[in-house]
C-alpha cells in the first residue's frame, strides 16, 4: 500500500540521513587528526557507524593510528615517559570505550 511505500522511504531516508552524519564524523575526525587534535579526532571516529561500512574500519584505523602517534611522541627522545602514557591511554579508553 502507499502507507507501506511511505515507510519504507522514510527509513530509507531515515538511514542516508545516519549514514551522511556518519561521513561528515569521519572528515571531522580526519581533520582533527591532521591538526594534531587527537582526543577531538578520537570523539569524531566514534560517531562513525557500524551501518556506514565505507568508513567503520577506517575509523577504528584512525583511533589505533591516535594511539600509536600519541604513544611514539611520550616516548620521543629515548625517554619513555610513564606518567604521559598511563594518563594518555586512560584519556582513550574513556573516550573509546564509552
Amino acid at each position: 500500500s502507499v502507507f507501506d511505500d511511505i515507510g519504507e522511504y522514510n527509513e530509507i531516508n531515515d538511514q542516508l540521513d545516519r549514514i551522511n552524519t556518519s561521513r561528515k564524523a569521519y572528515e571531522k575526525a580526519e581533520k582533527a587528526y591532521e591538526r594534531g587534535s587527537y582526543p577531538e579526532a578520537v570523539e569524531e571516529y566514534k560517531k562513525v557507524i557500524e551501518e556506514d561500512e565505507r568508513y567503520y574500519g577506517k575509523a577504528e584505523e584512525g583511533i589505533k593510528n591516535v594511539m600509536k602517534r600519541c604513544l611514539t611522541w611520550c616516548a620521543a627522545d629515548g625517554n619513555m615517559n610513564m606518567t604521559l602514557v598511563r594518563k594518555f591511554s586512560n584519556m582513550l579508553k574513556k573516550r573509546v570505550l564509552t
